[in-house]
């Protein structure tokens, strides 16, 4: 029996077996204990909030073009993408604040 839940355990995965009954309990992967569960941890950037896009200025030609974020990426990123009208690869450096809005800052890669 399951310590946690009072259930069967699967001998190959030690938890319990899903498939013999309809109640379990819903784990983190994060979280060694079930009752270890912190929102604001475990989401810092909140469940949905954060910008996915942004509008950034390309550093060579000036045209304005509206790039795709990844929030599960961390809340600082740093990575190279080329620019869709001229080509050009830029820095692109992506900080997240508390509240999930993205500021976006575009520098020429070469420097």
């Amino acid at each position: 029996m399951d310590g946690w839940t009072g259930g069967r355990v699967d001998q190959w995965t030690g938890r319990e077996a899903l498939c013999k009954s309809l109640r379990f309990c819903m784990r983190f992967a994060f979280d060694p204990e079930p009752e270890d569960f912190d929102l604001d941890r475990d989401f810092p950037l909140g469940d949905g909030t954060a910008d996915v896009e942004g509008e950034v200025t390309c550093p060579y030609c000036g045209e304005a073009i509206v790039i795709a974020l990844d929030p599960g990426s961390g809340a600082r990123q740093d990575y190279v993408e080329d620019c869709q009208v001229c080509c050009q690869p830029w820095r692109v450096h992506v900080e997240y604040g508390a509240d999930g809005h993205a500021t976006i800052t575009t520098t020429p890669a070469d420097e």
